[in-house]
């Protein structure tokens, strides 16, 4: 009788245990043990589809990390989806404080202070309590799932009650565009909450909704989100930074550091290309270089008479130096060049005639400065014209190319032809000197040539010297001039060259029209461009050699006495 109480009592007792809970009793459990929730994992997506009269456009965001409920803080990476793009971002929310993590500099943090803190899980689950009257209920499989909905236009304060507005947050992008749902009237939102059946915790929050701005031309939206919760009390330790939110900027100081940052990386950029600025154009010194502009006086160095240098308009004339001088170049108050009345000295002079040097006792026949350097090819005495580059003041020098017979820069690029042949050559000056291996440069074999944007035009060997173009980045060719050049240079709009068909005439050929012109009959030689004028050697018979200054268009012509 004793043992069939006692089975009686157990079967009564794991009846009572297995009893179903309502509907009600399942939600105020659920309640109370959120209410005494302390952190938990999260990762949720939410997908964007706005539009207009014109246009539609979407974005979806999703999302991963642990949160803290008391005092609130979080770390979460983001997936931000626009269009055909995709951004990564890793987010950190401090009670009232969000920091993103900038997106060129990963130590740097971007702080941006909330007005309130973010609606949180607690929240929404405080919301819906009020509202249970409301909630109609439905088992799952493994869940209970409880469902606010409204189907009337409602105030916006209630999707602000119930959304996890970590997601508002979610990318710097939508907190600078401010896509304020407070703005809006909201349609048809559903709310699904899922209850795990074993805990009695929420497991999920779903959010779908339709809303229209309240002005008349206002963007319609529609948006689904789904946020799930795990790990309830489990989080051991949120990985966030302090350190760097300690160091965090605001957004103004961020574009305020940035824009530092980039005027420092300009200023940077400017020293470099002046130090690679080019003490006298290619076009010149290809020519002889006899003839050079500071921008407030010409120097000129016309055979025997010596270097001169005069005012822009010629009124003013003086002699510098009694040496005949080649290929200068001006840097700052410096000329460089070759001193043919000396042996071909590499030297340099003043600009007012002061302070003539010889440098390092070398002799050159090509000379191009920059700012750091002066690089030139060195008349040996076994014929191997080898190209230095070397300090201003001689102190260092280091040679570049074994055998040469002429140059060019092009930025921290070369371009050069030996004496052994006619090919052009290419090197890097940025490599080191000593592993440098020579590198033909299109297989081009070329008398004359220099650099304009992406083009190298060049002289053809193997087309009468006829003058082509050819893109260095693309590598097409194109041929240009119909006659055989002897030498050219050229401005922004003109080649201008020495037909080698016509008496050695002066011609020109127009990059736009592609039309050529003769400008001057006869022979010419050492083609210079001085800002808008050309200055050139004209023989008009034998033994008899004039220079003469003139226009693009060869209307005015002046002869320099």
């Amino acid at each position: 009788m004793k043992l069939k109480l006692f089975f009686l009592l157990l079967l009564l007792l794991t009846a009572c245990s297995n009893q179903t809970l309502s509907e009600d009793e399942i939600w105020n459990k659920t309640v109370e043990n959120m209410n005494q929730l302390e952190n938990y994992s999260f990762q949720g997506t939410m997908e964007h589809i706005e539009k207009n009269n014109q246009l539609e456009s979407d974005y979806a965001i999703s999302i991963a990390g642990d949160n803290q409920v008391e005092p609130f803080e979080a770390t979460m990476d983001t997936t931000f989806q626009i269009h055909d793009e995709s951004q990564q971002y890793k987010t950190y929310y401090i009670e009232d404080t969000v920091f993103y993590e900038a997106e060129s500099e990963e130590e740097q943090l971007i702080k941006v202070e909330l007005d309130d803190q973010l609606t949180q899980v607690p929240d929404i689950l405080a919301f819906l309590d009020e509202h249970k009257d409301q909630l109609t209920y439905q088992e799952q499989a493994e869940s209970y799932q409880y469902t606010y909905a409204s189907d009337s236009e409602q105030e916006s304060s209630i999707l602000s009650s119930v959304y996890p507005q970590i997601l508002s947050y979610a990318v710097f992008e939508m907190l600078a565009v401010e896509v304020v749902l407070e703005d809006m009237n909201i349609d048809n939102l559903v709310v699904d909450v899922d209850i795990d059946k074993d805990d009695y915790v929420i497991s999920e929050i779903d959010i779908a909704f339709e809303g229209k701005g309240k002005q008349a031309d206002a963007l319609t939206i529609a948006q689904t989100v789904e946020y799930q919760l795990f790990d309830h009390n489990q989080v051991e330790e949120l990985a966030i930074p302090y350190e760097k939110t300690e160091k965090a900027v605001t957004f103004m100081e961020y574009i305020q550091g940035q824009t530092e940052v980039a005027q420092e990386e300009r200023e940077k950029e400017a020293i470099e290309n002046e130090k690679k600025s080019l003490g006298h154009t290619h076009g010149n010194l290809m020519n002889g270089g006899r003839w050079a502009t500071d921008g407030e006086w010409i120097y000129y160095s016309i055979f025997s008479d010596g270097l001169f240098r005069m005012s822009m308009d010629g009124t003013q004339r003086h002699r510098i130096t009694e040496s005949e001088a080649t290929h200068i170049n001006i840097v700052d108050d410096t000329l460089f060049f070759i001193d043919k009345s000396n042996e071909n000295k590499l030297s340099k002079i003043n600009k007012g005639g002061t302070a003539k040097e010889f440098i390092n006792d070398v002799s050159a026949k090509h000379l191009i400065a920059t700012k750091e350097w002066l690089y030139f090819i060195e008349l040996d005495e076994y014929y191997h014209y080898p190209l230095w580059r070397e300090k201003h003041d001689g102190s260092y020098g280091e040679k570049v190319v074994n055998k040469a017979s002429d140059f060019m820069l092009n930025g921290d690029n070369m371009i050069y032809t030996k004496n052994s042949d006619s090919l052009l050559y290419f090197r890097d000056l940025q490599e080191d000197i000593y592993e440098h291996t020579e590198e033909e440069f299109f297989e081009l074999e070329s008398p004359h040539y220099l650099m304009k944007d992406e083009w190298l035009y060049f002289e053809h060997w193997k087309a009468d010297n006829k003058i082509y173009r050819k893109n260095i980045e693309t590598g097409d060719t194109e041929p240009l001039t119909v006659n055989s050049s002897y030498s050219f240079n050229m401005s922004d709009n003109y080649i201008f060259y020495v037909n080698d068909n016509d008496n050695f005439s002066l011609y020109r050929y127009d990059l736009s029209s592609q039309e050529e012109k003769k400008l001057v009959d006869g022979e010419v030689h050492y083609i210079h461009i001085i800002e808008d004028e050309l200055f050139f050697a004209h023989m008009p018979g034998p033994n008899a050699i004039d220079w003469y200054r003139m226009s693009f268009d060869g209307e005015q012509q002046e002869k320099i006495q």
